[in-house]
């Protein structure tokens, strides 16, 4: 929302701040009144529960695995998809390439933190700004592996890139515990910074045995489109 893409010192800020708290108040106070909640992910459900005191049916977003269709060609470089605002901590994956010259990041998405996201970038990272899905799913399928540092919900692109069969790189929270797939070619970082983030992509390319890409779209099947 506002106050994480723009902060939280500005006077708008403070002024939402306070409308907040007492939108979060008259939330609690008619919560009772609600017959059912519904959450996208076993994370958000779990966060009805602690807030509320109530369960939620989880269902799940779906994904075309027509349009994410799986690749098993050769992949090369890294690929991180998002807007481009402070929360989602693309400043950091940009920093972790800045100590990985011979790595290659590409960073799509467009948003009001772009201007300063390209000063910090060096000549191993390009800016796609938005593109068309087409486009987008071919980065996807042909990048070494996705890359994502934000606390996410659940994290739908990270299905999209394991349903092309492409590992993703994430921190390890949220949403991302429930989709990434460890066992088959992702990985996790333990914390949002660059030395942790510059680590992880290094283990990757390290890795002795290639990620299995027909597993990785395999275990994504409970989130396909019928």
């Amino acid at each position: 929302g506002y106050l994480r893409d723009h902060g939280t010192r500005s006077w708008k800020a403070l002024v939402l701040k306070r409308v907040l708290r007492n939108l979060r108040a008259w939330d609690l106070a008619n919560s009772a009144q609600v017959d059912r909640f519904i959450a996208n992910s076993r994370n958000v459900a779990e966060r009805v529960r602690r807030i509320y005191g109530r369960d939620a049916d989880v269902v799940l977003p779906p994904v075309d695995p027509d349009v994410f269709a799986l690749y098993t060609g050769a992949r090369s470089g890294y690929l991180t998809v998002s807007r481009l605002v402070p929360y989602k901590r693309i400043d950091r994956i940009i920093e972790a390439f800045r100590d990985l010259p011979s790595l290659t990041l590409t960073v799509v998405g467009d948003g009001p933190d772009a201007e300063r996201l390209r000063s910090l970038a060096g000549p191993n990272v390009r800016f796609t700004g938005h593109i068309a899905q087409s486009g987008l799913v071919a980065l996807l399928q042909r990048s070494s592996a996705l890359v994502c540092a934000a606390n996410e919900d659940l994290g739908l692109t990270v299905i999209e890139a394991q349903t092309c069969g492409t590992p993703v790189i994430a921190l390890r929270t949220g949403g991302y515990l429930e989709t990434v797939d460890e066992a088959n070619g992702s990985g996790f970082f333990e914390a949002d910074e660059p030395n942790a983030i510059r680590e992880a992509v290094l283990l990757h390319e390290q890795r002795t045995t290639e990620p299995r890409a027909e597993r990785l779209r395999a275990d994504m099947a409970p989130y396909f489109r019928d």
